[in-house]
């Protein structure tokens, strides 16, 4: 064998050996990932390994999606019952949605677990000006986490969106690139409400995520672009023959 040959099998063996290292170390930090293409019964799948299937209150309704299909916003409600899995001081929110409009309140939820003013986190749509709002806070520190970020998503197209803490930096992610970033060292509320996902009138989510450590600006791009499957070691959505519409697509 040459020279040549040893050092490509060598860094293939490296790239193949590493690889799923990575994969494993953002596996461990999912608390919840639902790819919200369709429904058993009551229930929405979970697809970690953690099991916290969300329950459907009323008629849920899906769409094709950037994923296969989302789950359309249209009255019924998707949460995920307590578990203390949930509360954690650093954290991830990811999903892809699709807004039709600027809210004039503050119902427009991506995901949350927020019991107000005991909130560890939550991603808005932003009152009045259709942009990410990050959120979080504590009784005696009503609101601390919150600010909003600087791209309007509430257009009408599909928008990936994220949020991470890591008790130094809250940032906002919107299409895979950074938004916005605040610097901030308090701790989040610790809230028993459940998990809300996609409370969004008229809106539509999906591939929703909930992580207990800050991923990085390229795992975000990677789920967004890959999917969420792929991101927790699994085959991307193209090999498992599911419908997947680029972002750039989307955005055309």
């Amino acid at each position: 064998m040459t020279n040549r040959v040893m050092v490509w099998a060598g860094a293939c063996a490296l790239i193949a050996m590493l690889a799923p290292q990575a994969s494993a170390v953002v596996e461990d930090s999912v608390i919840g990932a639902w790819l919200l293409d369709a429904h058993d019964a009551n229930e929405v799948e979970d697809i970690s390994e953690n099991e916290h299937h969300a329950l459907v209150l009323g008629q849920a309704s899906f769409v094709d999606g950037p994923f296969g299909k989302a789950y359309e916003c249209d009255g019924s409600r998707l949460f995920v019952p307590h578990d203390d899995a949930f509360i954690t001081p650093t954290f991830t929110l990811m999903a892809w949605v699709n807004v039709p409009v600027i809210p004039n309140d503050w119902s427009m939820v991506i995901l949350a677990k927020d019991q107000w003013p005991n909130r560890n986190y939550a991603m808005y749509v932003a009152k009045g000006v259709g942009a990410v709002h990050f959120a979080f806070g504590t009784a005696a520190r009503q609101d601390v986490g919150n600010f909003n970020g600087a791209t309007v998503i509430a257009d009408g197209t599909w928008h990936h969106v994220a949020m991470t803490y890591d008790m130094e930096m809250r940032r906002i992610y919107v299409d895979g690139v950074l938004d916005a970033e605040k610097p901030s060292t308090a701790a989040p509320g610790n809230p028993g409400s459940p998990v809300v996902i996609g409370k969004l009138a008229g809106g539509m989510i999906d591939e929703a995520l909930i992580a207990n450590e800050a991923l990085t600006q390229d795992e975000i791009a990677g789920a967004m672009e890959q999917g969420i499957q792929a991101l927790l070691g699994g085959r991307s959505v193209d090999a498992d023959g599911k419908l997947a519409t680029r972002w750039a697509d989307l955005r055309r």
